[in-house]
């Protein structure tokens, strides 16, 4: 692995990957629903699409799942 991909970390989630990583009934659309009532793990938004870092997802777990918010672009 290069000094350059260290750096940036893993790949970011779409809602699908994230989805399947949480599994159980756990769905693009739950997801969505989260993000609309303030809920469910971090996200950033790049234009239209919403993305997931595996670092705030394995946090947002780590705390019960409770805490919520959009991280800063």
């Amino acid at each position: 692995m290069s000094a350059e991909a260290a750096e940036i970390g893993e790949p970011l989630m779409t809602p699908e990957q994230l989805a399947g990583y949480l599994g159980g009934d756990i769905t693009p659309g739950t997801l969505a629903h989260w993000r609309h009532r303030g809920g469910g793990p971090p996200y950033l938004k790049t234009g239209h699409r919403v993305r997931y870092r595996p670092e705030d997802v394995r946090e947002w777990l780590a705390a019960g799942g409770r805490e919520s918010g959009k991280v800063p672009a």
